[in-house]
């Protein structure tokens, strides 16, 4: 389900399904490939960071990637350097 405010307003937003195995026990990254996720690493390990910019020359329509050692920002979380422009934010970090 998704929230009417969302479905109604938003414009242009990707979204990360969970996608149940099929029948024969496949499942859809073993025929495209994937990206593993993984939660509370320690800092310096390798990162890489997607985002869409919203920003020039980009304007949200291309997927841009920084690959760097994770490092502790000043928020406690981990980030990796970037120079994505602005609206990229929310993306791993």
């Amino acid at each position: 389900m998704t929230p009417r405010t969302w479905s109604e307003d938003a414009v242009h937003d990707v979204a990360a399904p969970a996608v149940d195995p099929d029948a024969k026990g496949r499942r859809l990254t073993d025929g495209v490939g994937g990206q593993t996720v993984a939660f509370h690493h320690r800092v310096g390990g390798r990162t890489v960071a997607f985002g869409y910019p919203a920003t020039r020359p980009q304007r949200g329509e291309e997927l841009l990637y920084c690959t760097g050692t994770a490092m502790r920002a000043p928020s406690d979380e981990q980030s990796v350097p970037c120079d994505m422009g602005g609206g990229s934010s929310g993306g791993p970090g």
